[in-house]
């Protein structure tokens, strides 16, 4: 199925294949028996990925959803549902939860209602090499991308969003200590992506405010 272009999404730069699980995902039943703990995680997730999405940082355009967000869990981590960017307001049947994945076979094991997002896998491999970080932000805003690309850690410009290669570029920014100022990575070969982690939110939150201020000045 295609869908019709209006004359607003002539100029809208999209990578091929965008919003598309590239991974072998292998879904499960919604988790039972969530923790009062998992519920207060998964409601200040959902405020956070709303409060993003009201700043057009994740969303939908031009009949593609972009952005995702995460919050680590026990031996896992909860992920906003691929394809929910055209959603205003998510609630808790919008997220997966990831506890089995392989960079390797490319695949993972989600649990949930949808399958998990499409950034999945970059997601645990943050998780993997560093665990201080609890949670994830992976936004798209190309102004931002443009001015920041040649100035802070980028993954290669040949590598496509959620595939192995976009995991294991990651983990070479860690082995080049390529965070050792900023908790943040431009994708140079996904236009407009920019991945945030940190301890907890209002860290992403002081991370993104320093590149809002930075291309203030450029």
């Amino acid at each position: 199925m295609t869908t019709k272009q209006n004359n607003s999404c002539k100029n809208v730069k999209l990578d091929e294949g965008e919003g598309i699980i590239k991974f072998q995902c292998h879904e499960q039943a919604a988790k039972k028996n969530i923790s009062p703990k998992e519920i207060a995680l998964l409601d200040l997730l959902i405020d956070e990925r709303n409060y993003y999405a009201s700043q057009k940082m994740i969303g939908f355009e031009c009949g593609v959803g972009y952005g995702n967000i995460s919050i680590r869990y026990q031996a896992g981590f909860w992920i906003s549902a691929s394809q929910t960017g055209h959603l205003t307001l998510l609630d808790r049947d919008d997220f997966s939860y990831v506890d089995q994945y392989s960079i390797r076979e490319n695949s993972l094991v989600s649990q949930g209602k949808f399958p998990a997002s499409s950034e999945s896998l970059t997601h645990a491999l943050l998780y993997e090499v560093d665990q201080s970080i609890q949670v994830v932000l992976h936004i798209h805003n190309g102004p931002m991308w443009k001015k920041t690309l040649e100035h802070f850690a980028r993954t290669p410009q040949n590598i496509l969003y959620g595939t192995p290669e976009m995991a294991n570029g990651v983990r070479q920014l860690f082995t080049n200590n390529a965070f050792t100022k900023n908790n943040y990575f431009v994708m140079a070969g996904h236009f407009g992506g920019v991945i945030f982690f940190g301890k907890n939110f209002s860290q992403i939150e002081k991370e993104y405010l320093k590149i809002i201020n930075f291309i203030k000045f450029q």
